[in-house]
């Protein structure tokens, strides 16, 4: 279905840990990306018990070990991916509050 990508330039206090098998690994978060549909009902990428979700938001992050997702991508413990199952409300959510300060402090890439 449509997606939204962007990329996360760096930054050290954004990171992952305790990620199952790789306990003494930090990841940074290197990209986001969301899964919508078509209607108010479906459109995640995932179900939680049997259920699909309206949208779906992957927080993609790379190993700390590896210099960039590029580097990271295709080895053992190399990415690890946090998702997070959407709803549509009419109330602002911690999901907003995040996405709202990113999209303040996003910048264009160089063209």
């Amino acid at each position: 279905g449509p997606h939204l990508e962007g990329d996360i330039h760096h930054d050290e206090n954004w990171h992952l840990s305790g990620v199952f098998g790789f306990t003494n690994d930090r990841y940074r978060l290197a990209q986001l990306h969301y899964h919508w549909g078509s209607n108010d009902s479906t459109g995640s990428e995932h179900y939680l018990n049997g259920n699909s979700f309206p949208a779906e938001l992957h927080m993609v992050h790379h190993n700390m070990k590896y210099s960039n997702l590029s580097d990271a991508v295709g080895k053992e413990g190399g990415i690890a991916v946090l998702g997070i199952l959407l709803r549509v409300g009419n109330n602002e959510s911690a999901v907003e509050a995040l996405l709202t300060s990113l999209a303040e402090n996003t910048t264009a890439p160089p063209v």
